[in-house]
């Protein structure tokens, strides 16, 4: 499934390439991050220096544990990021746009069988990045962030808090 949908993303980056003039105002895109979660963004330019971005993954899972003999059947995660142009700010700076902002994204994790979620947790945090054109339609982005994580779950009695540095790579796909 994840290869179908990244050869179908490659597929419309080449299409859109085709029709010449960069484009900035909605893009499809694919997360490399270090989460084990791909992640499907569309990412959509509210003005000239500020964008929001969405963001949605699932991942099957099937994690058996003889301590608490639980099957994790998926997690799945949505959010939202904000991201503000910093460029402007640099004018030395015309390879890459510099960007930055913040995060917040809500994560369920479900048992096999179960009616509710085995856990939920929050994810918030404040992150940096460039952005680099590759041709007019597609995009390759780096960033770091500090994020807080919060996991907890009622049926197993646990609650899980930290702070974490993260890395991510991400591809976009403009179509407009």
């Amino acid at each position: 499934m994840q290869r179908c949908l990244a050869t179908l993303l490659i597929m419309v980056s080449f299409v859109c390439a085709v029709q010449g003039g960069r484009r900035t105002t909605f893009a499809l895109g694919v997360s490399l991050e270090e989460t084990a979660i791909p992640l499907l963004r569309e990412k959509i330019s509210l003005y000239r220096t500020l964008a929001i971005e969405l963001r949605q993954g699932i991942v099957h899972l099937r994690d058996t544990e003889a301590v608490y003999q639980e099957t994790i059947e998926d997690a799945f995660l949505i959010g939202v990021r904000t991201l503000y142009d910093v460029t402007r700010f640099l004018p030395a700076i015309t390879q890459v746009s510099l960007y930055s902002g913040i995060e917040y994204d809500f994560v369920t994790a479900h048992q096999f069988g179960a009616e509710h979620p085995l856990a939920t947790g929050r994810i918030i945090g404040l992150f940096v990045g460039a952005e680099k054109y590759l041709s007019d339609g597609l995009s390759l982005c780096l960033d770091a962030g500090v994020y807080h994580t919060s996991l907890s779950s009622p049926h197993l009695d646990f609650r899980e808090e930290g702070v974490d540095l993260l890395f991510n790579i991400l591809v976009n796909f403009y179509l407009f």
